[in-house]
């Protein structure tokens, strides 16, 4: 029977992250540097296995989630959450139709036909969707004419200095703008560490990177190693961010200290990495960076412009970190010309 061979598949997953648990465990514990060499050694494996063990278990896909049926776009049952993934998911596709990234990405027709269907939508009194609907109206207008370029303008110190959009010669909004480079969804690789004994791994954007570390204390569970498998995998880096709103109870439980701290590694990466992102930064001289983001007011400015913007000022000190070194060093390329 189907169901069977779905429960001896989810046993097998279940007992292949036990194992490897409890031999990672019992070498730190028995500090056997030979043991824990071959069990880390094979990690990559056993988590190949098991994800492939755990996705023969599982039934197809369904529209329900837990047993609660899915709103009309297919994310989530809570209708509110289901519109507002629905309108950030159009507005990761239309960010790709405007840099032409064609992998996976549909056509504008589609994306048009479902700002329609999303358009519908009644919000009600909730404010998320209010504003929702209002970021839907916007990338309405965008999928009609993408992206207008505006000149550049005289910075105060008398030099050219990119301005695009909702740029001005003060301020630098890089949320889908021309300096979308620093957004954490722009298509960077990182090289990250995954142990001391694998070294570095490879991931697609600085996004999957940051929910990737939510999910690994020193020794990770056999559930939290699976999900940042799967965290690593997405194909996108908004997928990435679902995977980890879907899973918040098995966030580690110092995340919520340790947080800016890791992003502000991961940022120095993706310049240290990237002399292009290295240049683009230089070029935003020495204006105050905003991640204008609508609805995060944390790592943004958030609905009323007035958040506390955390992504935008861990820019401003890496590119200030970036400028003492140059001072440093004035054989280094600046990075000041202006880009195309």
């Amino acid at each position: 029977m189907s169901s069977g061979k779905a429960l001896t598949a989810e046993m097998l997953a279940d007992a292949l992250g036990c194992f490897w648990n409890a031999a990672i465990g019992d070498a730190r514990d028995k500090q056997d540097s030979r043991v824990l060499a071959v069990a880390s050694s094979m990690a990559e494996g056993f988590a190949a296995v098991e994800r492939r063990l755990r996705e023969h278990a599982q039934p197809a896909p369904t529209s329900e989630v837990d047993g609660e049926k899915l709103g009309r776009f297919g994310w989530h049952p809570d209708p509110a959450t289901d519109f507002e993934l629905e309108v950030g998911d159009i507005e990761a596709e239309i960010y790709h139709q405007k840099v032409g990234f064609e992998n996976g990405t549909p056509p504008l027709t589609e994306l048009v036909a479902r700002i329609n269907r999303a358009m519908s939508f009644r919000v009600g009194a909730v404010e998320t969707c209010v504003l929702a609907k209002h970021r839907l109206r916007e990338l309405e207008k965008e999928a009609a004419a993408l992206a207008q370029v505006v000149p550049a303008t005289m910075g105060g110190a008398g030099e050219m200095v990119e301005c695009h959009k909702s740029d001005t010669p003060e301020r630098v909004c890089f949320y889908e703008q021309d300096f979308y480079v620093l957004s954490n969804f722009s298509s960077f690789s990182i090289m990250w560490e995954k142990s001391p004994r694998v070294g570095l791994i490879r991931f697609d954007t600085s996004e999957a990177v940051y929910h990737w570390m939510k999910f690994k204390p020193n020794i990770p569970t056999a559930e939290q190693y699976h999900l940042m498998e799967q965290i690593r995998y997405a194909p996108s880096a908004h997928e990435a961010f679902k995977i980890a709103e879907r899973n918040k109870h098995l966030r580690r439980p110092d995340w919520d200290d340790v947080k800016v701290d890791v992003m502000r590694d991961i940022l120095r990466a993706k310049v240290d990495q990237h002399e292009y992102v290295k240049r683009k930064l230089l070029a935003t001289g020495d204006r105050e960076l905003v991640e204008d983001s609508w609805r995060d007011d944390f790592w943004g400015w958030g609905p009323n412009r007035d958040g506390k913007n955390m992504l935008g000022r861990l820019w401003m000190e890496i590119r200030a970190e970036l400028r003492a070194a140059l001072a440093g060093n004035p054989s280094l390329p600046s990075g000041g010309e202006k880009s195309s």
